[in-house]
């Protein structure tokens, strides 16, 4: 003969209807009771409530205008005791268009190749990052801060890209970027040098603004130099920028 299923016994279900109703009530009381209608059921959805009376995020690595000598720089910043945080980075200080949207499971993110969207590398030039918590609305978001990659060839060949030199740079710290660049001409070779490691098959060209450099230029293969830029949009125009070489001795270039 078939076993028949019996129906549970009303007081059985009776009890777990109770059950589920206390269940409700304890968490409609938690919501809104127990903490006094401190936040709305709305900031709750948000988990705001994580991230109540802690400071923004300080981002720690690469310091802010930094020079990096790789195209994958790893960057870091302070723990607020939450599990996820999301890294943006974009080539324009206003993040119209991100080429990085990376949430990790750390304080640590080192760029990655797979990672861009709409290009596949990093190439010499500045970049602007920003980290938040991941997933809430109130999300402790840091200061925008630069760095500025210079993207050697791996293959110790090849193009580097573009030094900047301004005479009139007000930058405090020159890592010959755009924003901050050298106030030598000089010191733009010397550095090009040093960070293609002598190697005269890697290339850079140096662009400086106009303006007058009182200083000797010793050159060296490979880097070339190219005056006649205004310091704004460093846009070349050789009869409206003048770029004056002057030099204490008879020699001025060697």
């Amino acid at each position: 003969m078939a076993d028949v299923i019996q129906p549970k016994p009303k007081s059985t279900q009776k009890t777990w209807h109770f059950k589920i109703v206390f269940l409700f009530a304890l968490v409609a009381w938690f919501f809104t009771g127990s903490c006094g209608n401190k936040y709305s059921t709305q900031e709750y959805l948000n988990a705001n409530f994580l991230t109540e009376n802690l400071s923004p995020i300080d981002l720690s690595s690469p310091t802010d205008n930094q020079q990096v000598t790789t195209a994958n720089p790893t960057l870091t910043w302070s723990s607020r005791g939450l599990p996820q945080y999301t890294v943006q980075i974009s080539a324009d200080s206003a993040f119209s268009s991100l080429i990085v949207d990376k949430t990790v499971s750390a304080t640590t993110y080192t760029i990655q190749d797979s990672d861009l969207k709409g290009i596949s590398s990093l190439s010499t030039d500045t970049y602007y990052w920003r980290v938040k918590v991941a997933q809430i609305q109130n999300n402790l978001q840091s200061k925008t801060q630069s760095f500025f990659v210079v993207a050697i060839p791996t293959t110790n060949s090849g193009y580097a890209g573009v030094l900047y030199v301004n005479a009139s740079s007000t930058a405090t710290v020159q890592n010959g970027s755009k924003i901050a660049p050298y106030k030598k001409i000089q010191a733009a070779i010397s550095a090009a040098d040093s960070l293609r490691g002598g190697y005269s098959s890697v290339s850079f060209d140096i662009f400086v603004a106009k303006g007058s450099y009182s200083e000797e230029l010793n050159l060296s293969a490979g880097i070339s130099i190219r005056g006649g830029y205004e310091a704004e949009a460093w846009t070349r125009n050789i009869g409206s920028n003048t770029t004056a070489l002057t030099a204490e001795t008879d020699t001025a270039i060697r």
